[in-house]
């Protein structure tokens, strides 16, 4: 599966170092690369609570676990790569006037809220999945059980004391 399909911003740490120009431009061009990331995050976060609402139903099939992880895998990818540029951006000289300034200052704050924003969206989906994987992993043991079929009951003793398959 590629990476596209969930949100990869296509620009290595490398690309971006050697492609800077001047403050401004660059500026921009990170500015852009972040709100687009924050947009595939949101989208791959909406994608992850409708696959949720799956889990625990007869549509629970492997390949959407396997989906399920992929998905949240490159999201957190995003999110590392988002993270870091939005502290490149802070690491860039200032403009030279205070008007630039300020509105610099106002567009790094709103993309570092709508960051923390989607981010803390894609933990409450991340919790999300750890607890219905719990409860499937609870189901197919409540399942295994029922069926006579005891976890333990297949160990043997090693002779160190410990259990072995």
């Amino acid at each position: 599966m590629s990476q596209g399909s969930y949100g990869s911003s296509g620009l290595s740490s490398y690309q971006q170092l050697t492609t800077a120009g001047n403050s401004s431009s660059e500026f921009t061009r990170l500015s852009q690369v972040v709100g687009t990331n924050i947009q595939k995050i949101q989208q791959n976060v909406a994608q992850i609570q409708r696959m949720v609402t799956q889990l625990g139903t007869a549509q629970e099939t492997e390949q959407l676990w396997e989906k399920l992880g992929q998905i949240q895998h490159y999201t957190n990818q995003l999110v590392r790569d988002t993270s870091g540029y939005l502290k490149d951006v802070s690491k860039l000289p200032q403009p030279s006037t205070p008007s630039d300034q300020k509105m610099r200052k106002i567009q790094v704050e709103r993309l570092t809220k709508d960051f923390s924003d989607a981010l803390n969206n894609f933990q409450i989906a991340q919790r999300r999945v750890a607890d219905k994987e719990k409860a499937s992993i609870a189901r197919s043991r409540a399942a295994k059980s029922s069926l006579g079929y005891d976890d333990r009951a297949s160990m043997q003793p090693s002779s160190a004391g410990q259990y072995a398959e």
